[in-house]
């Protein structure tokens, strides 16, 4: 075989190579694109979220309530059953006049 043809074959595979890998790059990104859009298209609406901002603020609420709870040594959550206690057995002035 000639030194010329050879070198003129590996040359042409060369470039069908780098051309094919061209190609090939474009067709992945083109379905990569595909596949993203419908991914945006299938998604369900983003809810309101002020609702969800106030019930994450009413756990929040709640956590620090739990956290006083658990880390109170017992003397104010006693204080504070016994005056709930004291505020239950104050008759109210609806109650008197049905009695």
């Amino acid at each position: 075989m000639d030194l010329e043809f050879v070198f003129g074959l590996v040359t042409a595979i060369a470039i069908v190579a780098i051309v094919m890998g061209t190609i090939g790059g474009i067709v992945k990104s083109a379905i990569r694109l595909r596949e993203k859009r419908l991914e945006l298209n299938a998604k369900p609406a983003q809810p309101d979220a002020a609702p969800l901002l106030a019930k994450v603020n009413q756990m929040e609420d709640r956590i620090r309530v739990l956290e006083s709870i658990a880390s109170d040594s017992g003397v104010r959550l006693a204080h504070e059953i016994e005056s709930l206690r004291l505020t239950a057995n104050v008759p109210q002035k609806g109650k008197e006049e049905v009695e």
